[in-house]
């Protein structure tokens, strides 16, 4: 682990969950503002779970509703603005999916 990781594990580690909501809905649409859509893929797959596992995990129903309700709206259309039509269209059935899906197993 370099020591910029474990800084910032550190850091990060000894954060409010509170703290880190607000870290997570202020940064989260900005990090990937001006990445290239052929990096998104990769960078989605090595970030997203670590969100959910080491940020998300501490906080409460309404906290994570909140970074729910702020973050992908705005992470979703930096997405969709840099993705062909041909993959806007294949993007939004896989998401159709998955809501219903989600409706099912929760709702």
């Amino acid at each position: 682990m370099s020591l910029m990781d474990r800084i910032i594990s550190s850091y990060i580690g000894r954060l409010s969950a509170e703290e880190k909501e607000k870290i997570i809905v202020k940064t989260m649409p900005l990090m990937f503002e001006d990445i290239k859509s052929d990096r998104l893929v990769e960078l989605m797959g090595k970030t997203m779970p670590a969100v959910v596992r080491d940020a998300m995990c501490e906080m409460e129903s309404g906290g994570v509703a909140q970074v729910v309700q702020e973050m992908v709206p705005a992470l979703v259309r930096n997405c969709f603005t840099r993705m062909s039509s041909e993959d806007r269209r294949k993007t939004l059935e896989m998401l159709g999916s998955e809501l219903v899906k989600i409706e099912e197993e929760f709702i």
